[in-house]
């Protein structure tokens, strides 16, 4: 019987925490966002201009069959699209329940057999994750209440700065690998949107928005040197 009820604590514990990232979500984009939907056996994505409302293109819609919790990933498992026979997920780590999770950019790509194989080489894969930031949709009101970046300081800026740049160090050696298709035109801007929610402003901004805010303490030179300075080992 305690095996028993071992196995079905672990089950409970896999429903509950697959229960927590179930939901609509926003990952904040160069142009505006992408509205992400977890249903019940579906994926939902729907690109929207900044001020959220849709861009003139179809949703996409992937099913999936289970989510998995391993560590502290929880991983969405499909069939591949490669290899129908196969076994593919997205990863996702960091997960705070109403408030945001971290899709991984370079968790393992591999596909496996089953769904048992998948799950032990997620299991096994020690490697540091790094990923986009997305928001739940009851937490977009609270993003919209934090600092303004326009309130920024000099002093206040080059704190900023020294963050983005520091997840730039951390995360180079691991990008070189993986810059290519979404990745490579996503990975900068990413960055700076976790400085800014990192540093307690609000990073719901676009490409735009996030040039008005450079210049306003340095030209393009000066910036320049502020990073390398901030780069260095």
């Amino acid at each position: 019987m305690r095996i028993v009820g071992t196995i079905l604590v672990v089950l409970l514990a896999h429903v509950s925490q697959a229960q927590g990232v179930r939901g609509t979500w926003y990952l904040i984009h160069r142009s505006g966002l992408v509205q992400f939907t977890i249903g019940a056996d579906s994926l939902l994505s729907k690109r929207l201009f900044p001020d959220f409302s849709p861009k003139q293109e179809p949703p996409t819609a992937n099913g999936y069959e289970q989510i998995v919790s391993v560590a502290n990933r929880q991983l969405i498992i499909s069939r591949s699209r490669k290899e129908p026979a196969a076994y593919a997920a997205v990863t996702l780590f960091d997960v705070v329940p109403g408030r945001h999770f971290k899709m991984a950019w370079n968790a393992p790509d591999t596909t496996a057999a089953s769904v048992a194989a998948l799950v032990q080489l997620h299991a096994q894969d020690r490697r540091p994750l790094f990923g986009y930031y997305y928001f739940h949709h009851d937490y977009i009101d609270a993003l919209r209440k934090m600092k303004a970046p326009e309130t920024m300081t000099k002093p206040d800026f080059d704190a900023f700065l020294t963050q983005y740049a520091n997840r730039l160090k951390e995360s180079a050696e691991t990008f070189r690998k993986y810059n290519y298709g979404y990745v490579a035109a996503t990975y900068n801007f990413e960055l700076l949107v976790q400085a800014l929610f990192e540093q307690g402003y609000n990073p719901l901004q676009n490409v735009r928005t996030m040039e008005t805010l450079f210049k306003r303490f340095y030209d393009e030179q000066g910036l320049e040197d502020a990073l390398k300075a901030r780069m260095k080992p």
